[in-house]
């Protein structure tokens, strides 16, 4: 019995937990945001979109790391692997891909507003100059 597995599980319920508060946050920006939001609303969605995508895929990290970890004990005590902890590292493989995917897309469409806007000013400085 490694005491050590402890800091696994404090790590991987810490993240979880802050993964649900960031995707709680997320939700509500996204429910208060009208169709015809302005540039403020949009940056917020943008943001707290992005800020939850990058949470979870800590928790995401840290649950595979979690599950690793007792793979590599059974390993090391020379235990059979249980077939659910194999399932489970292939289900956390899956979500490693899903959301290395989203966190990129999040990634793109913050980068993508904030051009907008700048492209958005510089032309509203240009006509103002004219």
């Amino acid at each position: 019995n490694d005491p050590s597995i402890s800091i696994y599980v404090h790590s991987a319920q810490t993240s979880f937990d802050a993964a649900v508060a960031a995707y709680d946050a997320a939700l509500t920006v996204y429910k208060t945001v009208p169709y015809s939001a302005n540039d403020e609303q949009l940056k917020s969605l943008a943001d707290t979109t992005y800020t939850a995508t990058q949470t979870l895929a800590e928790a995401v990290k840290n649950a595979h790391d979690f599950y690793d970890r007792i793979k590599t004990d059974y390993t090391l005590y020379n235990l059979q692997i249980p077939s659910s902890l194999t399932t489970l590292l292939g289900s956390v493989g899956g979500d490693t891909a899903t959301i290395t995917s989203d966190l990129s897309a999040a990634l793109t469409a913050k980068s993508n507003l904030i051009s907008a806007e700048q492209s958005l000013a510089e032309a509203q400085d240009s006509l103002q100059k004219a």
